[in-house]
């Protein structure tokens, strides 16, 4: 069974998590066509970007110091981010094949 932080921690990331990913689709998609439909390699570089921008966001905010201390490492806390915005992305791809 995977332990996760408390809940306050793990909804801000989640929250931190969505708004990256929302704002980051936004950039990449600009000017496109079919902004749901990104190639495969934008996608994988947005998701990697919203694993390293929540991770600086939660550095600069003292949080990753302090979820270390209660045993929540950077890496599983990561896990938490990129299945986050998988998810998203995942919905956001389901629902564009539905409305074309």
């Amino acid at each position: 069974m995977i332990r996760l932080p408390p809940q306050p921690f793990v909804g801000d990331v989640v929250r931190s998590a969505l708004w990256v990913w929302l704002g980051l689709h936004v950039a990449f998609a600009f000017g496109a066509e079919n902004p749901a439909a990104l190639p495969p390699v934008v996608v994988v570089a947005l998701l990697a970007l919203v694993v390293v921008v929540t991770h600086v966001d939660r550095r600069a905010r003292g949080l990753s110091l302090f979820l270390a201390n209660l045993g929540f490492s950077p890496r599983r806390m990561s896990v938490l981010v990129l299945a986050t915005a998988g998810a998203a992305e995942a919905v956001l791809q389901t629902v564009s094949r539905l409305t074309m």
